[in-house]
């Protein structure tokens, strides 16, 4: 859920309810921070809510990335098989 749905339904994230833990990002670039705290404002919310939204789809990512590849290395394996089949 992004953080513009969040603020709009009331969503508020954790309040001590669930556990979690620290990040810390130094060295972040004064462009980068005023960049993603102007789009934090945009959409309702606050910069520690855009990026957790930020980190969580991220998260998403990896794991549909190692999908796609468990798929292909399967697909990879059925041509090879079919390959070898029509050999013989």
């Amino acid at each position: 859920m992004d953080c513009a749905l969040r603020a709009r339904s009331g969503y508020k994230a954790c309040m001590g309810a669930c556990t979690g833990v620290m990040a810390t990002v130094r060295d972040v670039p004064e462009g980068v921070r005023d960049a993603l705290a102007e789009e934090a404002r945009e959409q309702g919310c606050s910069l520690q809510s855009l990026l957790l939204s930020v980190l969580n789809r991220e998260a998403a990512f990896i794991g549909n990335r190692k999908l796609l590849a468990d798929i292909e290395c399967e697909l990879e394996r059925r041509r090879s098989r079919a390959g070898r089949a029509r050999l013989r």
